[in-house]
């Protein structure tokens, strides 16, 4: 079911241009899809998705323009392969993803003059894959990029990439969190701005994490529970690279120990 309210000429215009699940419109767009297969094109200001589908699931969502707001529900196995993702592109991105099942794979996109990006993904299953990137330019104030990523599961993996640039001296952070729980789970942060975060937690055997800042300010938290803990990165273990000012706090503990 799709609900729009538009001038009458985009009105006329959206008519022509609804086919299989594709919407597209100018300010204030929402449109709510349960379906297996869907794709949805927003262009405008307020864009509002809403996709809930299970099993064998492929969901394609792109919204331009201002105010992009995006959710995104799957359950069921082999989410999102092959073309699972979500665009927003222009300021205030904003995109929740959702996924309880086997096999889940699925991309972010984000990024805009003047954005505020943020991304919420959590999955529960095994063989999860998800990829986030995030791209801001021309912030004034606050936090431009945050990624916050929750698994739970085996064979899990979460990579961030996160880029500000900025046009005055005004700091422009970069966030992100990824929270894993259970084996062989590999996490990847790269940052490329200034007031870099990265934190990961990372509770099961077989772990690996590879973070990548480059900027000035940068902030490292991680902490490992579990077994095969030890560098190089291909036994499980942690691999860390900063350009720039850095703080940096690792915590390892074998099962059974820690500070929780």
């Amino acid at each position: 079911m799709s609900a729009f309210n538009f001038k009458p000429f985009w009105a006329r215009l959206i008519k022509g241009l609804l086919i299989g699940g594709m919407t597209a419109g100018a300010a204030q767009a929402q449109s709510s899809v349960t379906s297996n297969n869907s794709s949805i094109e927003q262009i405008g200001t307020d864009n509002v998705a809403v996709v809930t589908t299970n099993d064998i699931n492929q969901s394609t969502v792109k919204q331009s323009g201002s105010g992009n707001r995006a959710s995104v529900n799957m359950s069921g196995t082999k989410n999102g392969q092959g073309d699972g993702s979500v665009e927003q592109t222009g300021d205030n991105n904003d995109i929740s993803l959702s996924i309880d099942g086997d096999d889940n794979s699925f991309l972010i996109e984000q990024s805009g003059d003047g954005a505020t990006n943020r991304a919420t993904l959590t999955q529960d299953g095994s063989f999860n894959d998800l990829s986030i990137v995030q791209y801001a330019t021309g912030l004034t104030s606050g936090l431009a990029n945050v990624a916050e990523v929750s698994q739970i599961g085996n064979g899990n993996a979460a990579s961030v990439e996160q880029t500000a640039f900025f046009a005055s001296e005004s700091f422009f952070n970069n966030e992100a969190l990824i929270s894993q729980n259970g084996d062989d789970n590999i996490a990847s942060v790269t940052q490329t701005g200034r007031g870099n975060k990265s934190e990961q937690v990372q509770n099961g055997d077989g772990n690996t994490s590879n973070v990548l800042q480059t900027g000035d300010n940068n902030t490292l938290i991680h902490r490992q529970f579990g077994d095969d803990l030890s560098v190089p990165s291909e036994l499980g273990g942690i691999v860390i690279e900063q350009t720039g000012g850095s703080s940096i706090m690792i915590e390892q503990y074998s099962p059974g120990q820690g500070p929780f």
